[in-house]
């Protein structure tokens, strides 16, 4: 893995772990933090709407399925929207016929989305909670990856350092 030759240990795999994470973590964050401005700005501007389930439609995948809701609703025009759900959920969180709180953009209203917490910041929560994780356990595997590369290099030379002592002598 890593195309690390015998012997070299785990210091060299958590540091490029480390690395990754740790670069991954802003940018994760970042994304997050524009996303949430970009749906603030919607939110300001949004109209709400009543709609009602009209369908579920069901996505298969690798992990079993999930079902996204299609639902209409009618805007401030008097218009007739039919919009697809950008999530899907298993069970179903709605069944045909529910009724449902929708906030569009006036402007464009198929740009819609059901008021629900995961429907409105979902991703976000999910991203930039990935992106802190990231942001602790890269700077963590960093430090442990130092440490057992110091140690590694401190037993193989003889020298004493300020960790260890690779001698018969108590240290002073």
């Amino acid at each position: 893995m890593f195309g690390l030759r015998k012997g070299q240990g785990w210091a060299p795999r958590l540091l490029v772990a480390g690395w990754i994470l740790t670069a991954l973590a802003p940018m994760m964050i970042i994304a997050a933090i524009a996303g949430a401005i970009s749906e603030l700005n919607f939110l300001r501007t949004a109209s709400k709407a009543q709609g009602t389930v009209v369908e579920l439609v069901e996505h298969n995948g690798d992990h079993g399925s999930s079902y996204a809701p299609i639902y209409v609703f009618y805007d401030a025009a008097g218009q007739e929207q039919k919009v697809y759900s950008r999530c899907s959920s298993y069970p179903p969180a709605y069944q045909v016929g529910d009724k449902i709180s929708v906030l569009y953009d006036p402007r464009s209203p198929r740009e819609a989305q059901i008021e629900r917490f995961f429907d409105t910041w979902g991703w976000m929560t999910i991203g930039g909670g990935i992106g802190l994780l990231y942001a602790v356990i890269g700077p963590v595997l960093l430090f442990f990856a130092g440490r057992m590369k110091l140690r590694a290099t401190s037993s193989t030379s003889g020298r004493v350092t300020g960790l260890i002592a690779n001698s018969d002598e108590p240290s002073r």
